[in-house]
């Protein structure tokens, strides 16, 4: 998409991208200048961009569409499904789920229309249930309780696996082995882009598949029969 437009040498703009979904928008001078639409690429990096041009660039800013931090010591904007949540102090403010016998227990956000996006987030493990059968995360696309998909660490066969919940029943896509320790923190990263799930941990991507069972849906913390701490939570 174009439009006409005079930009003359040696002058400073501001210039502005917006990427929301499949809406895509330039800005020049705090003016919307174009707007338009695609899927192809559901998530990426922010950079600087020159072509046959010597430019200069100054006071750039990458804001997630959604961010976090829980310094505010509330929550607000956040909905739950299960387990016991809170607003709590390690070093910085958290968001803890404290039950180790709540099963899938979910803090969500955002709009059930998302569709292409990256969520990821600070998560800590505390305690697990002593059986074992017990995971920490981050959900994407969740539709209702019932239908979603989490990005987890699974105690009990020490795993990492994307697994699809469909109608209730949870169907794990794919999985590898991951030593992860409690009292450490992890930065999780989930990326949900078309048909395309990926898990990252630490910078590295340590899964990928393909499913088309969930086309949309809102983001979340996940913690399952373990007392988990949240931080630090962006949706780009």
């Amino acid at each position: 998409m174009t439009t006409p437009f005079s930009l003359g040498t040696g002058t400073w703009y501001d210039f502005k991208a917006v990427v929301s979904g499949s809406t895509l928008e330039l800005w020049v001078n705090g003016v919307k200048q174009l707007s338009t639409t695609d899927t192809s690429i559901g998530a990426g990096q922010a950079g600087l961009y020159a072509h046959r041009a010597n430019a200069k660039f100054d006071d750039v800013k990458a804001v997630p569409i959604f961010g976090e931090d829980f310094e505010s010591g509330y929550a607000a904007g956040w909905a739950l499904t299960g387990g016991t949540w809170s607003v709590a102090t390690d070093g910085t403010k958290v968001y803890n789920q404290s039950s180790t016998s709540a099963a899938s227990a979910i803090a969500y956000a955002g709009q059930t229309s998302l569709q292409n996006y990256a969520v990821s987030a600070k998560v800590k493990a505390d305690a697990f249930d002593s059986g074992g059968y017990a995971g920490v995360g981050i959900v994407a696309r969740r539709v209702d309780s019932n239908n979603y998909y989490v990005f987890m660490y699974y105690k009990l066969t020490n795993t990492l696996k994307i697994t699809k919940v469909s109608g209730g029943v949870a169907t794990d896509l794919t999985s590898t082995t991951y030593s992860l320790g409690t009292g450490t923190w992890y930065d999780f990263k989930a990326v949900a882009n078309g048909s395309t799930l990926e898990l990252w941990v630490n910078g590295t991507k340590q899964l990928t598949t393909t499913d088309t069972a969930i086309a949309s849906g809102q983001f979340g913390l996940y913690a399952h029969r373990a007392n988990a701490k949240f931080d630090n939570v962006m949706q780009y």
